[in-house]
């Protein structure tokens, strides 16, 4: 997740959050790929359930608008999509872009293996 997140920085997980209220658009989540895997992943929610997502020219469209993201290193290759993403899941990507497993290569998740919200910055938000 560089250059937002470095290695050896540590944050709250809010692990409730998702019991709550739905993931939102740019939210930075831990997740499972696997169901019942051990590893953990931290990526950022770019399309939720109904949403179209595409690559083209290393940059990312949601729902037919390029969308800013000023938050990642380098552009987003290779192309990808038209993708809509299916009800009860979400699609996720890191944001070093060029060396984050995501899902380009996974696909879309299902919500209920996102297993918190990190808020960089803050100790500990709900929303």
């Amino acid at each position: 997740m560089s250059p937002t997140l470095q290695d050896g920085n540590l944050f709250l997980v809010n692990k409730y959050i998702y019991h709550i209220s739905k993931p939102k658009h740019g939210d930075i989540v831990v997740l499972r790929t696997e169901k019942y895997s051990e590893e953990e992943y931290i990526k950022r929610v770019i399309a939720l359930e109904g949403d179209t997502i595409a690559i083209r020219n290393g940059e990312v469209w949601l729902n037919g608008v390029r969308i800013e993201e000023p938050y990642i290193k380098g552009k987003t290759f290779p192309d990808f999509g038209p993708h809509i993403v299916s009800s009860g899941m979400c699609f996720v990507m890191g944001d070093n872009r060029m060396h984050s497993v995501d899902s380009r290569e996974f696909g879309s998740l299902p919500i209920t293996q996102l297993q918190g919200k990190i808020s960089p910055g803050k100790w500990f938000s709900w929303n």
